[in-house]
């Protein structure tokens, strides 16, 4: 029994990162076709019930934060930051501001990085 849980485990691994890699593919190509508005971001990125949703909702941000980092917008430090950071600094401003989830999804991904990570002037 034990090799074949070995076998399922890896299967399982393998999902995982081809549900992640194609999220992040999706998310860095077009991250304004992935969503539309914000409520339909925050639908997705907490759903740990779904790999896929997870790594739409995960590429989508990365895909965002990745084309439009420009240095003005925001200014992420170049270390001791993490992608996961990111994205729970994301999930957590759309849930602390139901009040903005009317507005573009990509908007408001660059709106919370923004808040966290000011770019000093």
């Amino acid at each position: 029994m034990a090799p074949l849980e070995d076998g399922a485990q890896w299967m399982t691994c393998v999902f995982r990162t081809v549900v992640l890699g194609v999220g992040i593919g999706l998310g860095s190509c077009q991250p304004a076709l992935a969503y539309t508005r914000g409520y339909e971001l925050l639908a997705q990125c907490p759903n740990k019930d779904d790999l896929f949703d997870v790594g739409l909702c995960y590429g989508f941000i990365m895909g965002t934060v990745e084309t439009r980092n420009d240095g003005k917008t925001f200014c992420i430090p170049a270390r001791g930051v993490t992608k996961r950071q990111i994205y729970d600094i994301v999930v957590r401003y759309l849930a602390r501001h139901p009040e903005q989830l009317n507005a573009y999804a990509a908007t408001l991904v660059l709106v919370a990085v923004a808040a966290s990570y000011p770019c000093r002037r």
